[in-house]
């Protein structure tokens, strides 16, 4: 069942309050789900806790200080995990999404996705069967969603552009038949996996707030242009799809920076509304 996140002042909130809100859209919702969810990280902490209320009277309870984000991120939390019942694989599209996720979290997981796409290209791992199993969660799936509000706009990608652009970007041995353009070159250079994770190992948590950020940017673009397509500014998958591209365009974000293009990409990525605005009016 989906949950409206009600227009109410970002006031204290309290453990007891968060649960009676979920309930008015999720009966069964439960204070020990709830109680859960922090104690894994998937909310916030309390950042006003509960004095003691005297001898005998055990503790008075602990608060959030500002409610409303944190019912939004509750909220979340239960329709991501509703495509993602394990709480592990949450975290990666609920940080995308600008909820307070803890940042380290998302780092691991991001270095997870990067091993994974090594993994499937390490020796005698890098068959044709191998990349489009890794790929069918990755872009197949994708494709489907995406197709299945606009098929005719959609363009389909064959195998062997998409096992070009991963053998380009995670195997430093490969080498194509015929010689890579400049644009593939620049690819080549920038976007190595091996090369990326180091980065994203070593990458100071600013700048890991910093790539988020752009995602948010990037998914407030994509929400203004679903309103002018008919594409359903919030659908089901939404996490799903947010989980696979964000890992794609968090990777991209990183290169392009790296490579010498941040300010461009500060300069332009906040004002994407704008542009597509203007782009829809012309």
């Amino acid at each position: 069942m989906e949950m409206r996140v009600a227009a109410t002042s970002d006031a204290k909130l309290s453990e007891d309050d968060l649960v009676a809100y979920l309930r008015t859209s999720v009966p069964d919702i439960t204070k020990r789900r709830v109680s859960n969810w922090r104690a894994k990280r998937l909310l916030p902490a309390f950042d006003i806790p509960g004095g003691g209320a005297g001898r005998g009277r055990g503790r008075q309870a602990s608060y959030w200080s500002q409610g409303e984000r944190v019912i939004k991120q509750a909220v979340a939390v239960h329709e991501a995990l509703s495509f993602h019942p394990r709480v592990e694989d949450a975290y990666w599209p609920l940080w995308l999404f600008g909820y307070e996720i803890d940042v380290e979290i998302a780092r691991a997981k991001l270095l997870e996705e990067i091993a994974l796409a090594r993994e499937v290209l390490a020796e005698g791992e890098g068959s044709r069967e191998s990349l489009h199993d890794y790929f069918f969660d990755k872009a197949f799936d994708l494709y489907a969603v995406l197709q299945a509000y606009d098929g005719d706009s959609v363009r389909e990608v064959t195998f062997d552009q998409i096992e070009l652009f991963v053998q380009t970007i995670a195997n430093p041995a490969y080498r194509p038949d015929d010689p890579l353009s400049e644009e593939w070159q620049f690819v080549r250079e920038h976007f190595l996996l091996p090369v990326l994770q180091e980065m994203v190992s070593n990458l100071p948590v600013d700048e890991l707030r910093q790539l988020q950020q752009d995602y948010c940017y990037f998914i407030d673009g994509v929400r203004l242009l679903a309103t002018f397509v008919d594409f359903p500014e919030e659908f089901p998958q939404k996490y799903w799809v947010a989980g696979n591209v964000g890992v794609f365009f968090v990777l991209f974000d990183l290169a392009f920076r790296r490579a010498g293009y941040g300010v461009l990409i500060d300069q332009h990525l906040p004002r994407l509304q704008l542009y597509i605005q203007q782009g829809v009016e012309m």
